[in-house]
């Protein structure tokens, strides 16, 4: 007893996925991308449509002295820089599959982000109302983001 092959494929499948392996010692980031893409292939054949998730950089990645949870500017930096360089590789790799969750936080209220300066870069950072600890988002982030992505899904067309 599975699910109908043609109820299966007319889901919308999101993949969220990376977070948790940039905040590893030994994070590659070739190898992200390399079990994302085994996702991908995985579901196309039985449910073509997918949505993937970009990262977003929360308070938390700030350096303590900033209020953040990261050591130092360093690690901060690092950490941010890391979240960056996967979202350009999934939105180059996925084009019009990609959501970019950050952007999208921002752009429903600007007062969701801040800008910091970390080392000479400066990042924006989504503030305290939609990260709650600075990693998991809040009702507000979660609701914000389930409306996002659902706009998103409905100019796709894959709503009827």
């Amino acid at each position: 007893s599975g699910v109908p092959l043609k109820d299966l494929r007319s889901r919308i499948n999101v993949i969220y996925a990376g977070a948790n392996d940039i905040a590893k010692s030994d994070y590659d980031q070739a190898f992200v991308l390399a079990r994302i893409e085994d996702m991908v292939a995985n579901l196309r054949a039985v449910c073509p449509r997918f949505v993937i998730l970009g990262l977003t950089n929360g308070w938390g990645n700030l350096p303590v002295s900033q209020g953040g949870t990261r050591a130092d500017d360093a690690t901060s930096k690092q950490f941010m820089d890391q979240i960056a360089a996967l979202n350009a590789a999934l939105k180059a790799r996925y084009g019009e599959l990609y959501f970019d969750t950050h952007a999208k936080v921002v752009a429903s209220n600007p007062s969701y982000s801040a800008s910091y300066v970390v080392g000479v870069k400066t990042y924006q950072v989504l503030t305290a109302t939609v990260i709650s600890d600075g990693i998991h988002y809040t009702t507000t982030g979660k609701s914000t983001i389930a409306n996002a992505r659902i706009s998103f899904i409905t100019d796709k067309g894959w709503f009827q």
